[in-house]
C-alpha cells in the first residue's frame, strides 16, 4: 500500500465528505443522506469519487492526453496503488478556470476521501474499485474513440443543460437495465428461462443518436427484462 493514505480517517475527513457532498451534487445530496448507516457513508464516498472521475473528463482545458492519464492514476489511487496527495498536486493546478470552487476543492481533498474509502470492507472496497475503473477507463476511452456511438452524435452544452437521446413517436420506454457490454446482455422470461446476447449478437441493436429502433430481441410479452 502507498503512502500518505493508509493511516485510518479522521474526523475532518468525515466532515468534508459531508460538506462535499452537499456542494458538488443537487440531487444526489438529498436522496443519499436517507439511507440508513453504514450504507450512506459507502454510498457518499462512491458519489465523490465519482465526481472526482468526471471532474477530470469534463475539464474542458485538459488535453484527451492528460485526459487518459490522469484517469489511469485515479483508478491506482482507488486501488492503493498511488499516492493520492501526489495525484491532487499534480491535476489541482491544471483544472479549467471553469471549474467550480467546490470541484477544485474536492480535488484538493482527494486524500481525505481515499482515506475513507480505504477504511471500507475489502467487499465495499472492491465495488468501489470496479466502479471507478469502469467509469474513469470507460470516459477515457470514449474520449479519445470518438467512435460512432460517441460525441460526435451529442452538441457540446452548457453546465446543468441536457439533450435528448431518444423521443418515441408513440408509446415509451418499457424498461431499462444498466449491463456490462463485454459480458453481454441477460435477462429471464416469464416462464423463468435465461437468454443471453454476446457483445457481438447486440451489434444490431446499437446505433447512432436519432436512428430508427429495432425491436427488442425475444422480451417477454410484457417488454420487460424479467417477465
Amino acid at each position: 500500500m502507498v503512502t500518505g493514505t493508509a493511516q485510518p480517517p479522521g474526523v475532518d475527513d468525515w466532515a468534508f465528505q459531508e460538506k462535499s457532498l452537499q456542494l458538488v451534487s443537487r440531487t444526489f445530496a438529498l436522496t443519499i443522506p436517507q439511507l440508513p448507516e453504514p450504507l450512506r457513508q459507502v454510498v457518499s464516498n462512491a458519489y465523490l469519487l465519482c465526481r472526482i472521475a468526471d471532474t477530470i473528463e469534463d475539464d474542458k482545458h485538459l488535453p484527451f492526453a492528460d485526459k487518459r492519464r490522469f484517469a489511469d492514476e485515479f483508478i491506482e489511487v482507488v486501488g492503493a496503488r498511488r499516492d493520492a496527495g501526489i495525484f491532487a498536486e499534480s491535476l489541482h493546478p491544471l483544472l479549467s478556470p471553469a471549474a467550480t470552487e467546490a470541484e477544485r476543492e474536492l480535488i484538493a481533498h482527494t486524500p481525505a476521501v481515499i482515506r475513507i474509502t480505504h477504511s471500507f470492507t475489502p467487499r465495499q472496497r472492491a465495488a468501489l474499485e470496479r466502479c471507478v475503473r469502469i467509469m474513469a477507463d470507460g470516459m477515457a476511452r470514449f474520449q479519445e474513440t470518438n467512435v460512432r456511438y460517441g460525441l460526435k452524435d451529442l452538441p457540446e452544452m452548457g453546465r446543468g443543460a441536457g439533450v435528448k437521446l431518444q423521443r418515441y413517436k408513440d408509446g415509451g420506454l418499457s424498461d431499462a437495465k444498466v449491463f456490462d457490454l463485454e459480458a453481454g446482455l441477460s435477462w429471464t422470461d416469464s416462464s423463468n428461462r435465461q437468454h443471453s446476447l454476446s457483445k457481438g449478437e447486440l451489434r444490431d441493436w446499437r446505433g447512432s443518436r436519432a436512428d430508427a429502433g429495432r425491436l427488442a430481441p425475444k422480451l417477454p410479452k410484457n417488454n420487460r427484462f424479467r417477465g
